[in-house]
């Protein structure tokens, strides 16, 4: 409620002094029913209207604003070889800033400007998301993403490793997987230089230097999808037999045998015999290449 304007009056009457006291007092309790100067020209605000800034004290006599209302931020999309999306948003009443960053760095990631750039990036993988993958064994087995995006190792069941039997064939096909270099002999007093691939899929090639020799002896040094082996039993020896096809042209091959398969314990070097429909041996002694 607002005071009264004070008017100044002129006292005409015979007890003039009288007169003079009782104004004078009125105006003294006037000024002190609605405060001070300030009192008199300024109304009470409720609050500033300033995002952030702190309001003056309500009308109601509570303490001073808590600022004025919410304002969204900005979002930024793409820095350099990364894809970072920032959200900014006000928080309630305060001016402060609440930021969000999803995502991580990709191979390329958005340019400056929203378009341009090359593909954005993502994480490798969500953790806990489990694939599939090959144990050494050939077996399958699972990865599991771990909590910084990446797949942790292969993990693979146990199996039973079987007999004595199974495990020595299981050791020969498995180590003489590779690339050999060596030579081969032969009864009828003939040697070649060598180079042969076995492959884990039962394939395998075979070569001479300038084709100077036929390394099998009989049919061709030509690759062929033709050409497979495969190791079938194991001797109380610990070598290993099985099977060699000898390969001349499409459709014209020979079966042979493996015999007298050894491996060395470090699986370095390979010694065997091929022969064909009884005749032979041809004698491999071989240095691994490569796995």
């Amino acid at each position: 409620m607002a005071c009264p304007l004070l008017k100044t009056q002129t006292m005409a009457t015979s007890s003039a002094g009288r007169s003079v006291v009782l104004f004078a007092a009125a105006t003294l309790f006037g000024l002190a029913a609605c405060g001070g100067a300030d009192a008199l020209t300024v109304a009470p605000d409720d609050g500033g209207s300033t995002v952030g800034a702190g309001g003056r004290g309500g009308s109601d006599g509570g303490s001073s604003g808590s600022g004025g209302a919410d304002t969204p931020g900005t979002t930024t999309v793409g820095s350099g070889g990364s894809w970072d999306s920032t959200t900014t948003v006000g928080a309630a009443g305060t001016g402060g800033w609440t930021t969000t960053t999803v995502g991580t760095g990709g191979d390329a990631g958005w340019g400056g400007d929203i378009g341009s750039g090359g593909s954005g990036g993502s994480l490798g993988c969500v953790p806990g998301q489990s694939i599939g993958c090959t144990c050494a064994s050939g077996q399958s087995g699972a990865q599991v993403c771990r909590a910084d995006g990446t797949y942790g190792e292969c993990v693979c069941a146990s199996i039973d490793p079987g007999t004595w039997e199974q495990q020595q064939l299981a050791r020969l096909r498995r180590g003489m997987v590779g690339m050999w270099t060596g030579m081969q002999t032969n009864p009828w007093l003939s040697s070649c230089s060598t180079t042969i691939t076995f492959e884990a899929n039962g394939h395998y090639s075979a070569h001479s230097p300038g084709d100077a020799c036929v390394v099998f002896y009989y049919g061709s040094n030509d690759d062929s999808p033709e050409k497979t082996y495969l190791l079938n039993d194991v001797l109380p020896t610990a070598e290993g037999k099985g099977e060699i096809v000898f390969w001349f042209n499409p459709g014209n091959t020979n079966l042979g045998e493996i015999r007298h398969l050894v491996l060395s314990d470090d699986e370095n070097q390979l010694r065997f015999e091929a022969w064909k429909t009884g005749y032979g041996p041809l004698v491999f002694t071989l240095k691994r290449v490569s796995r």
